[in-house]
């Protein structure tokens, strides 16, 4: 009985802690020194991954802006994210694509597809990288101005996180997934 109240005491506390803004107004969602950009993942399935805005300065939160700046939704399981430049890239892994986006205005600059479940980005120059649990594990190089592939190169299987080191790329392989 004292977790069950500690654990609603909890979400009590969690649900008024910040502001829900769901404002359309394009001025505030620019990106600065105390705003940043959220993902949401959504639910498996569900098509329902978001972004958001968090003001550090006042705490506010704006949700779904990618929806109310683009007027549809964002897509399927929102793994991860980069910027690269004034471009924010969004692997959604149960969508099989990548989203691109102006980091400013979260804007729609182009659709990466099909990249078979893409996870996390690594990114160098202007190239972007992407680790891909698709086709038994993938690695893909994409042009940052033209979201192009330009080549792919098998790492096997569950491919996750990477790092650049120097001119080498380094990708960390769970070898737990294989489709």
């Amino acid at each position: 009985m004292r977790y069950l109240s500690f654990l609603l005491l909890g979400v009590v506390l969690l649900s008024f802690s910040c502001k829900n803004n769901n404002n359309d107004d394009d001025d505030d969602i620019q990106p600065s020194e105390t705003k940043f950009i959220v993902i949401n993942e959504g639910a498996f399935g569900g098509g329902n991954a978001s972004l958001s805005y968090y003001d550090d300065e006042d705490g506010s939160v704006l949700n779904n802006v990618f929806h109310s700046k683009n007027g549809r939704v964002l897509g399927d399981v929102a793994q991860s994210a980069i910027t690269s430049n004034d471009k924010l890239f969004v692997s959604l892994n149960a969508s099989n694509k990548i989203e691109v986006a102006n980091r400013g205005d979260v804007s729609e600059l182009g659709v990466i597809k099909p990249i078979s479940l893409p996870r996390y980005f690594a990114v160098k120059d202007q190239r972007v990288f992407v680790s891909s649990w698709g086709n038994n594990g993938q690695v893909y190089s994409i042009d940052a101005t033209s979201y192009q592939v330009i080549d792919s190169v098998s790492v096997g299987a569950g491919p996750e996180q990477m790092q650049i080191v120097g001119n080498q790329l380094f990708v960390a392989n769970s070898g737990g997934y294989a489709s």
